[in-house]
């Protein structure tokens, strides 16, 4: 069963009511309308535009895999400094799954 909050645009203050119309902003996780992230009149939103959409759905997981194969293949390449890197791996994952798991209880699960 579906919650009953709604989500209101930061631009337009109206609500979102499905996931493919959810756009979060990376700076400050913002939810938008897919129109309005795209036409920002505020530099505020014209910040979040510049620095790009948070990645949603099978995007985050793509780019987290992707990431952390790049990170992999610099992890066996560069041997002097594998400790510093491994843990810089390990902190980013945290932060970016955990941000994904809180974009996901906060906005996407009350959504259609």
């Amino acid at each position: 069963m579906k919650s009953v909050k709604e989500i209101y645009c930061a631009k337009c203050e109206k609500p979102i009511k499905y996931k493919n119309d959810l756009v979060i902003s990376r700076k400050m996780l913002q939810p938008y309308h897919n129109a309005c992230f795209m036409n920002p009149n505020k530099l505020a939103g014209k910040m979040d535009k510049f620095n790009g959409p948070f990645p949603l759905q099978s995007k985050f997981w793509v780019w987290l895999i992707s990431g952390n194969l790049i990170s992999g293949i610099i992890f066996t390449i560069e041997t002097s400094s594998s400790t510093l890197l491994c843990v810089f791996i390990v902190l980013c994952n945290i932060l970016f799954i955990s941000a994904r798991l809180g974009i996901y209880y906060s906005y996407e699960k009350h959504l259609m």
